[in-house]
């Protein structure tokens, strides 16, 4: 062939090629195919060379040689024999991620593969292909730009979260959103996360809650991830619908399920799940609480220094908010000083709640309280009944309280000896001494005032008789309100007054002659006088 002829036949060739791949344009055209993802390896995607050979002659296809403009670009297709064929796993995803990354760096071939001819929720590649008529010609490139159709191939997926995933106050208003989770699904929207749904609690009452999912507001990310095939609708969450109490229920757990679009033709959907915690945080909402409504207990005067009353105080809040302080409410006795408290912060024996198979303790805090005594009691300078009250106040913000009755009773014990006291006309006689003239003493006259008390008997136990002397001397008890006299050496029954509030302080005597005194007779008396309690 000589030159003319092979420049002719060149010429010919490269109008036809031009005629065939750009018939509608003086530029490069696009060729457009379709195909969905995951097909097998080996799939033709385009046959270039079918469609040249109805316009060439075979020698003039024989000729014709094709590469790929650039290989990594063509990632996971091949060109084989004049053919594009599927050379690695085709996922549409994979693509769609590819070809995000080049729409977001603003490359060039990304913008020219993302145009309005992609169809939607496909993911297209541009593949540049060389075309070199002759081994003297210059290459000829055109572009095929492969639709990848998606399949739901991809169930929804739930990033790692904490547990707890959110941590909300037990005062939380009704009505308040709790944001939950989200769950992404590769594939495009119709093969995307439509709902989600509880599927099982495993801690907490489910009627305190409701979910729902917050409508999708198509700005512009939302927007650009639909172009590229990536599934986002709106955010799931919880509403409170009746108020919450901690101490009734401390741990909300349960199953979010989110569900995609289905693989249509009455194929189940994909679902992806993941357990969310929601811990409810305390609120200084509960005064401590003592386990009566009173406390008593009786102690004998000489009793030892011992624990004398033991108790139970709880809090059904937690942490600061439940951490207990104990006091004496003083009182004009100075109780403070007499008794002290301990407080020993335990959790109750054999209280414990089985939900779920899993056992937590009760929730709250909880105390043992001892009251113990720290010296003697001394009847004689205390009421017979101590009352006092001890208070109870938790370290919250603000601090709560509550306080309970105590009553000590005192058993007085006789460990004191009754005491004779002697008086004459009003002035007390020491040491228990009196001189008598002997010429005005006559019978029946009154020596001394004699004053019996005894400070840890009643007056009514008290007796008192002539021990010595009794031939000389006697008793007669006289009564305090009337000043008449009772009966005989050591007095019958107490008389009070009408009054009934008054009561006297010592039983009163009156010492008398029963004869006639003679200092020549015997000039001193000793008479002993003995008390009884």
């Amino acid at each position: 062939m000589d030159l003319r002829k092979y420049f002719f036949s060149f010429f010919s060739t490269f109008l036809l090629l031009s005629s065939i791949l750009y018939p509608n344009t003086h530029g490069q055209l696009i060729e457009s195919v379709s195909v969905s993802e995951n097909r097998e390896i080996g799939t033709v995607v385009y046959d270039l060379k079918e469609r040249l050979s109805r316009h060439l002659d075979p020698d003039q296809l024989n000729n014709l040689t094709a590469y790929a403009g650039q290989q990594d670009l063509f990632w996971p297709f091949a060109l084989k024999d004049l053919r594009i064929i599927v050379a690695r796993p085709l996922d549409r995803e994979a693509i769609c991620e590819k070809q995000r990354a080049l729409v977001l760096n603003q490359h060039h071939g990304g913008q020219q593969m993302q145009g309005e001819d992609c169809p939607i929720y496909h993911c297209c590649q541009l593949l540049h292909v060389n075309v070199v008529v002759s081994p003297t010609s210059p290459p000829m490139a055109f572009f095929i730009r492969v639709a990848v159709q998606d399949l739901n191939d991809n169930p929804p997926i739930f990033s790692h979260i904490e547990s707890p995933f959110a941590t909300i106050p037990e005062d939380i208003p009704v009505g308040e959103r709790i944001h939950l989770p989200e769950a992404f699904d590769a594939d495009s929207r119709p093969f995307g996360v439509v709902d989600y749904r509880i599927t099982q609690w495993m801690q907490g009452n489910a009627s305190h809650f409701q979910l729902n999912v917050i409508a999708d507001q198509e700005n512009e990310e939302v927007s650009r991830n639909r172009e590229i095939g990536f599934t986002k609708i709106g955010r799931p969450y919880l509403k409170v619908i009746h108020p919450l109490d901690r101490e009734t229920e401390e741990v909300y757990e349960f199953i979010l399920q989110a569900i995609d679009g289905g693989q249509g033709e009455g194929r189940m959907p994909y679902t992806g799940s993941v357990a969310v915690m929601i811990r409810i945080r305390d609120v200084n909402d509960n005064a401590p609480v003592f386990d009566e409504k009173s406390y008593s207990a009786v102690i004998h005067e000489n009793t030892l220094p011992q624990r004398i009353l033991q108790f139970k105080v709880s809090d059904r809040d937690s942490g600061e908010n439940g951490r207990l302080f104990l006091n004496i409410i003083d009182s004009p006795h100075k109780v403070s000083n007499l008794f002290r408290i301990s407080l020993q912060n335990n959790l109750p024996q054999g209280e414990m709640i089985v939900k779920y198979g899993n056992s937590r303790p009760t929730p709250g805090s909880f105390y043992t309280a001892s009251l113990h005594l720290l010296e003697y009691l001394d009847a004689e300078q205390l009421p017979p009944v101590l009352k006092f009250y001890i208070s109870a106040s938790d370290n919250g913000q603000p601090p709560l309280s509550s306080r309970v009755e105590v009553n000590i009773d005192i058993v007085n014990v006789n460990d004191q000896a009754p005491k004779i006291e002697f008086y004459r006309e009003g002035t007390r006689l020491t040491p228990n001494r009196l001189v008598l003239p002997e010429v005005i003493t006559a019978p029946e006259s009154i020596v001394a005032e004699v004053h019996v008390t005894d400070a840890d008997s009643s007056l009514s136990q008290l007796s008192c008789k002539i021990t010595s002397e009794g031939d000389t001397f006697r008793l007669t008890e006289v009564n305090p309100f009337t000043g008449t006299m009772e009966n005989s050496n050591y007095g019958g029954h107490l008389i009070a007054s009408s009054q009934s509030f008054l009561f006297p302080a010592y039983r009163q005597f009156t010492l008398r002659t029963k004869v006639n005194l003679d200092r020549e007779a015997k000039a001193l008396y000793v008479s002993n006088y003995r008390n009884n309690s």
